[in-house]
């Protein structure tokens, strides 16, 4: 199960681009992550949403009120899912 969720999660670059940004900048928005990389709303929330329910990125709670969603990589789930996927390939 998790060789298939690592596939869907590194075989997009749109993913691993989120992946990244979100690592490097802890508590940025989507609209930021649009912003750095480029890529159209609609693409992000795509990706996002699905990187979102891989629990490979994280929404941090805000503080109250109508602020937009931070989010944050979860790392320790990218190793795992990295070493697992290598783990298949090469074993």
């Amino acid at each position: 199960m998790s060789v298939a969720i690592a596939v869907q999660v590194f075989g997009s670059e749109v993913r691993v681009a989120l992946m990244s940004f979100f690592r490097d900048h802890p508590a940025a928005t989507q609209a930021d992550a649009m912003a750095a990389l480029g890529f159209s709303s609609p693409l992000v929330s795509r990706h996002l949403r699905v990187l979102l329910e891989l629990s490979v990125v994280v929404e941090q709670a805000s503080g109250g009120g109508p602020r937009p969603s931070r989010y944050v990589t979860d790392t320790e789930r990218v190793r795992a899912l990295a070493a697992a996927l290598v783990a298949h390939i090469v074993d």
